[in-house]
Order: C-alpha cells, then sequence, then structure tokens
C-alpha cells in the first residue's frame, strides 16, 4: 500500500506545481483554491467508481487514486495558511471567507462528485 500511496502523492504533487506554475499570483489564493476543490471533487468520484466497479480492489484505488493523488495534489494545511496570512495582514473577512468557501464548496464539490458519477454509473448499469 505504501508504494501504492507514495506513487500516486507523485503524481498529484507534480499535478499541483504544475497548476500553482501558472496560475496568476494575486491577492486571493486563486490556485490553492480550486486544485482544493476540484481535488475534492475527484476524490468523490474515485470513492464512488470504486465503490462499485472493483469492491475487491477498492483499498487498493483509495490509496492510489484517495489518499496518493488527490493527498498529494489537494493542500489543506497551505488553505489554512493562506488564510491566517490574510488575516495577519489585515484581509480578516477575505480570510474567513477564504476558508469557510474552501470547505463549503469543498463538500459541495464531494457531494457533486459522487452524485454525478453515481447516476451516470446507474444509468450505464441500467441500459
Amino acid at each position: 500500500m505504501f508504494a501504492l500511496v507514495a506513487s500516486g502523492g507523485i503524481i498529484g504533487t507534480a499535478a499541483r506545481i504544475a497548476i500553482e506554475d501558472s496560475m496568476h499570483k494575486g491577492q486571493f489564493p486563486t490556485a490553492t483554491f480550486m486544485i482544493n476543490i476540484f481535488g475534492a471533487f475527484i476524490l468523490g468520484v474515485v470513492v464512488t467508481i470504486s465503490g462499485r466497479y472493483e469492491p475487491s480492489r477498492e483499498p487498493m484505488i483509495r490509496a492510489f487514486a484517495g489518499t496518493g493523488i488527490c493527498g498529494g495534489f489537494t493542500t489543506f494545511s497551505t488553505a489554512c495558511l493562506e488564510s491566517f496570512n490574510l488575516i495577519r495582514t489585515g484581509d480578516v473577512l477575505l480570510g474567513i471567507g477564504y476558508i469557510l468557501m474552501t470547505i463549503t464548496i469543498g463538500l459541495a464539490a464531494v457531494y457533486a462528485g459522487t452524485v454525478l458519477v453515481g447516476s451516470l454509473l446507474s444509468k450505464r448499469e441500467a441500459d
């Protein structure tokens, strides 16, 4: 399992760095926000697919794609630090709003990923 998590982590971390390097750096931490929301959506997709199609391989799929790729891709600790830095520099409302939006929209993204893929898989199985 360690090798699965580590190899997935390399992929996720490399993807995060590529996205962060390609995005404009402004006052609002857009790159981290988008990465965390997209990662939450993908995690919802991974959990839904792995539980439906490969129950015997679910732990391996979750280790590689969930813990590894999504864990390496997303970064809650960076979001917390960015929020703290916004608050510390006087942007209290933006800092609080950023962390609240990250959590709220992140939860909605996980839900959207599970519902979207669940309905697509159900439709496919019915055909």
